[in-house]
């Protein structure tokens, strides 16, 4: 081997020391080289159900040969997500390029600004205006964490993260409170994240709230009262609001004739909501999963949840008929429907694959769970070790509880894992941004280490079964969490 030249290591030194003055823009340029070699060999050639739902959405735009705001006619979905994909998915036939093909370079940059750039900036606001800058290493390993957990959501067309992105940019700005503009895009941002994923409206009244606080006091007019500034840029976040939310309340008016800026969620103009259909399969199923694999004989990965069954049959059937049902269930079973949400936030979070359109149901999956566990607990701890050694300003908690409630409000419902994206990323950033796992353990003493060990031992085993309960419950073929378990002669599930 020869001598490696002497003027390799000053190059070196020198870029790194770039690399850590631009944390944000390096961080960026990487994971947008890590997805856009991984997306293409990832296997998918096509988008699968809701993904290539939003697509077509987005293509009824055109459907008269021009663009047409009107021609969005879907009581099911927001308007906004669709609208931005139309371009794409309107000149996709004319260029030659396949949906997916001209969804992956939009998943490359929503991956790369969120991990690197705009996750780390909103955990540099939490910890106030004098915050250390994340620095391009923790980036990475936020990074790091997103590609291993999620990698293969950024293929499809799907709002859960682009919805999370405009959250976070939302709040954000308000943490930073910039101004009467910056107030505007906060609005604009918060009624975007709103129309994508219609749960997140769960965030709105602590966005709300937020917008009226002022920043850590850093002078004497930092009230409403001392500052009437504040006034004007709560009224600019409301003006935001109304931008992105008036058109919703247009084409809801003109299509089903309801006045309402919030979407629909509706299967047909005039039927019942989604909401209350999920409600119902939220007590049969403790979780769902979308195959399109061949080992595997439905589209539908339910996992049944006996007592939620037992709960719903006291009903008088496997429908509810109304909301009001649901609500005296939990009143006369509060123990019960507790039991069947905290199930639903275990298997939400527990995430087998990571993608959203499974290809092999019968693998083993216990590496990337184990990962996912040792998140889980570190995350906790982290928060809570934060929380213990700053006290958290106000704004910190209307922050948090903003990213937390889209996911609280999702509990009774059928649950995915990618409902749970909020909370998920909330828990890798503590871990990824904060975590000293090597200082701590050489600063604890032999007792606090071994109490350590032991809470991590049964934490991950109690963790392990849980989720091998709720695997044993697959509606057509129990899976196996460290063994493969295969089903032949099945037929191909189209997509």
């Amino acid at each position: 081997m020869g001598v490696i030249p002497s003027f390799i290591k000053p190059v070196v030194a020198s870029a790194w020391l770039l690399a850590q003055a631009n944390p944000a823009r390096v961080a960026v340029i990487l994971l947008a080289a890590l997805y856009a070699c991984y997306l293409p060999q990832s296997g998918y050639t096509a988008l699968h159900y809701d993904a290539n739902t939003y697509w077509e959405l987005g293509r009824q735009y055109g459907k008269t040969g021009a663009f047409e705001f009107t021609s969005f006619s879907n009581s099911m979905r927001g308007y906004l997500f669709p609208l931005l994909l139309a371009p794409f998915a309107i000149a996709g036939p004319h260029i030659g390029l396949s949906p997916i093909e001209l969804m992956r370079p939009l998943g490359v940059l929503i991956a790369a600004l969120f991990f690197g750039a705009l996750a780390p900036a909103l955990a540099q606001a939490i910890n106030g205006p004098k915050g250390p800058v994340v620095p391009l290493v923790r980036r990475l390993l936020f990074g790091a964490l997103g590609f291993a957990f999620w990698r293969d959501y950024f293929n499809f067309s799907l709002s859960d993260f682009p919805a999370l992105f405009a959250l976070c940019l939302a709040l954000w700005v308000l943490l930073n409170q910039k101004g009467i503009l910056a107030s505007l895009l906060a609005g604009i941002a918060l009624g975007a994240a709103m129309n994508m994923r219609p749960v997140f409206v769960a965030a709105l009244p602590f966005a709300a709230v937020l917008s009226f606080m002022a920043c850590p006091p850093q002078s004497s007019k930092h009230s409403l009262t001392d500052n009437p500034k504040r006034w004007f840029q709560w009224v600019a976040l409301l003006a935001g609001l109304v931008l992105v939310l008036a058109p919703q309340s247009y084409i809801n008016q003109t299509h089903f004739n309801s006045s309402t800026p919030f979407v629909l969620a509706r299967s047909s103009p005039n039927g019942e909501g989604l909401y209350l259909k999920q409600l119902s399969w939220g007590l049969q199923y403790q979780k769902y999963e979308t195959n399109i694999g061949a080992d595997y004989p439905t589209v539908d990965m339910n996992f049944v949840d006996p007592i939620g069954n037992s709960l719903l049959r006291s009903t008088g059937g496997l429908q509810l008929k109304n909301t009001l049902s649901y609500l005296e269930l939990a009143a006369n079973q509060p123990v019960a429907i507790l039991g069947v949400w905290l199930r639903h936030l275990f298997n939400g979070m527990d995430l087998q694959y990571p993608t959203p359109y499974i290809k092999e149901v019968y693998i083993p999956s216990w590496p990337l769970a184990w990962l996912n566990y040792s998140v889980w607990l570190g995350g906790v701890g982290m928060l809570i070790a934060s929380a213990k050694r700053v006290r958290p300003h106000a704004r910190v908690y209307l922050a948090l509880a903003a990213l937390i409630m889209p996911c609280l409000a999702a509990l009774p419902v059928a649950v995915e894992c990618r409902f749970f994206v909020p909370l998920h990323m909330l828990l890798c950033a503590a871990v990824a941004f904060g975590a000293h796992p090597i200082r701590a353990w050489h600063a604890s003493s032999s007792i606090r280490r071994v109490s350590w060990a032991a809470l991590y031992i049964v934490f991950v085993s109690a963790c392990f079964m849980m989720s091998a309960y709720t695997q044993g419950c697959l509606e057509n073929g129990p899976r196996k969490l460290f063994s493969l378990t295969q089903i032949t002669n099945l037929p191909v599930v189209e997509g």
